[in-house]
């Protein structure tokens, strides 16, 4: 299952393309940079799940059942159509185009819209993919109390993780609705951090105040008593 991630992270540098013949080394660099951010932002979201489901497997290796193997598998395919994604994001021929209109609302979607929405989707259903593995996971098996510990820690992380950047990613979407800035997308640079460092977000938020007890309290006693 491992080797699926650094597998996609190879074969996105394959999207990056070569230079045509005859192309102006200006008009060059204005194609290739916005390919090469997306490429370092997508292999950057690679390595936080890969450490992030490493982190699960790890602490759960044994506990799998066919559900949690089916939905690790829904997750691998995701991966692997990330290249793809990245390709759609880069068909500058389609810009412009409209995909979808809805006449009832006075709606179009158009082609750029689309892509951008395709590949943030792409990201949020692996997300909540690896929440519910791990959900199914927690409720199914009895842990020791050390076990239980780990367990409530991962979860606090993740269901962390998942609250700011679900909040950062609706400000971004208002933010370039209102003042009609670069692609929503971009703010995926954030969950790389939130994913590799969620644990001392966590910390550094408990200690500061900002996350409330009372709800790790309820997450707390909702692990307690699936252990039993």
């Amino acid at each position: 299952m491992d080797a699926i991630y650094p597998i996609v992270m190879t074969v996105l540098v394959l999207e990056l393309g070569e230079p045509e013949s005859g192309v102006e080394i200006q008009d060059y660099v204005n194609v290739i940079v916005p390919k090469i951010i997306d490429y370092i932002l997508s292999f950057l979201l690679l390595f936080s799940f890969w450490y992030n489901q490493s982190r699960i497997n790890n602490l759960f290796e044994q506990d799998h059942s066919r559900l949690t193997l089916w939905l690790n598998s829904i997750v691998l395919m995701l991966v692997t159509l990330l290249p793809f994604s990245i390709r759609l994001l880069h068909t500058e021929q389609y810009y412009g185009s409209t995909v979808l209109t809805i006449d009832y609302f006075n709606l179009k979607l158009t082609y750029e819209v689309f892509v951008d929405a395709f590949f943030i989707a792409n990201w949020l259903i692996i997300d909540v993919m690896i929440n519910l593995i791990l959900y199914i996971i927690a409720k199914k098996h009895v842990y020791t109390m050390s076990g239980r510990k780990q367990l409530a820690c991962i979860v606090r992380s993740r269901v962390t993780t998942t609250a700011l950047f679900t909040l950062l990613f609706g400000l971004s979407i208002i933010i370039n609705f209102l003042f009609e800035l670069s692609s929503p997308r971009r703010v995926l640079f954030v969950f790389p951090v939130l994913l590799i460092f969620e644990d001392e977000i966590v910390n550094l938020l408990n200690r500061e105040g900002f996350i409330m007890n009372i709800f790790f309290k309820q997450l707390r006693r909702i692990f307690r008593s699936g252990g039993r």
